[in-house]
This record gives structure tokens, C-alpha cells and sequence, in this order.
């Protein structure tokens, strides 16, 4: 499914609920998930590609040529793999925790977004244009630190 056609499939989706559904979700939270989750959804596929395909293939080939070379030193790639097996579980729990937080941090940067340009005049009336800047600036300053943060965490599956 093309990303336009997922998009557009969300969008009919939200038409479809009641106002009880629709009073459920911030409308930040669905434009999050109308923009920012589907290109999520597309990374995940692409490196579940990766994964799926890359990673056995690798693992096989390396199991074959070091147990071709010295299978004697095969408890090593037990320990390994074992260590590898924690480090990776461990990355990818504390990597989701965080991009949950990212997500909803999202939330709160479209609603002051949203805020914003629905009530421009009234911003503007009141002289809160400074104030809503401000804002606006903190806001994207913590989702920035949460996605470096975030990237941190994953970029620890390299060197492990």
C-alpha cells in the first residue's frame, strides 16, 4: 500500500467514528498518527526487511565459517549470541518506552500548533505572541532532546 493511500485509508477511518470516538482523541494525537506514524509504520517495514532477510542470512554464513574454522572455540559464539540476545532486548525496551514519550510529546507540539493558528487573532489581540513562542520553543526543544535521546538508544545496537 502506498504511503498517500495509507494516509487517505486513516483519514476515512477517523470520518467513520462517532463523537464519543472523536471526543476519545486529541486532534493532535490524529494528526500524529496521520503523519508521523505512517512514515513509523513504513520504517518498521523496511527494517523488519532487514531483519527478516539480512540477519539470518548473516548469521548462518558466520555459524558455518567459524565452526568450519575451529569448532572448539563454538562456546564462544554461545556467549555471544547470549550477550547479544540481553543487549538487544534491552535496547529495544528502553528504545520503546522513549518513542512512546517522543509520540506524545508530538501530541502536545501539534496541539500548541493547532492552538495557535485557530487562534491567531485572539493571540494576536492579546499581545501572546512572545509567550506563545516560548512555548512553541520548549516544546520542540523537549521533543528534540527525547528524539536524540532516542536515537542514542538505538545507535547502542551498532556497537553491540
Amino acid at each position: 500500500m502506498h504511503e498517500c493511500s495509507l494516509r487517505e485509508a486513516i483519514f476515512d477511518k477517523v470520518q467513520t467514528y462517532s463523537f464519543g470516538n472523536i471526543d476519545k482523541f486529541s486532534t493532535a494525537g490524529l494528526v500524529t498518527r496521520m503523519t508521523t506514524d505512517v512514515t513509523n509504520i513504513q520504517n518498521a517495514a523496511l527494517m523488519l526487511l532487514r531483519i527478516a532477510v539480512r540477519t539470518p542470512v548473516m548469521l548462518v554464513s558466520s555459524l558455518v565459517m567459524f565452526l568450519s574454522i575451529s569448532t572448539a572455540l563454538s562456546p564462544v559464539i554461545i556467549v555471544a549470541a547470549v550477550f547479544l540476545a540481553i543487549a538487544f532486548t534491552l535496547i529495544v525496551s528502553n528504545a520503546t518506552r522513549t518513542f512512546n514519550r517522543v509520540f506524545d510529546t508530538y501530541d502536545d507540539l501539534n496541539a500548541s500548533v493547532q492552538e495557535n493558528v485557530g487562534a491567531i487573532r485572539v493571540v494576536k489581540a492579546f499581545a501572546r505572541e512572545v509567550y506563545e513562542k516560548e512555548r512553541f520553543r520548549a516544546a520542540a526543544e523537549k521533543l528534540y532532546k527525547l528524539f536524540v535521546k532516542a536515537e542514542g538508544i538505538v545507535a547502542l545496537n551498532t556497537p553491540s
